[in-house]
């Protein structure tokens, strides 16, 4: 499928997006990173957290347990189970 070097795109649903304090022990986790809040969105018991990290956007789910506002940083980490990889050339799924 893939038999020449080229670029994939990584993809995660925002829920698979986790502060430290929220994840579940039955998770295999990423390394922890760090992004600048651009908007916060609050939707009830929930926020909508657009980040940008490594001049990508992209958006965090996480439940409302502090205070998060926009121009601070978020410290997150991924969900490496629901990863998944795209190949540029034809936007096929390789996992």
């Amino acid at each position: 499928f893939l038999n020449k070097p080229h670029e994939l795109i990584l993809g995660i649903r925002p829920e698979d997006v986790y502060e430290d304090y929220e994840i579940p022990s039955s998770i295999k986790t990423s390394d922890q990173f760090e992004a600048k809040v651009e908007l916060c969105e609050l939707l009830g018991s929930e926020y909508h957290i657009h980040l940008t990290f490594n001049e990508r956007d992209f958006v965090a789910k996480c439940q409302v347990n502090k205070p998060i506002e926009d121009g601070t940083n978020f410290v997150f980490k991924f969900n490496l189970n629901k990863l998944h990889l795209f190949d540029t050339e034809n936007k096929k799924s390789i996992f």
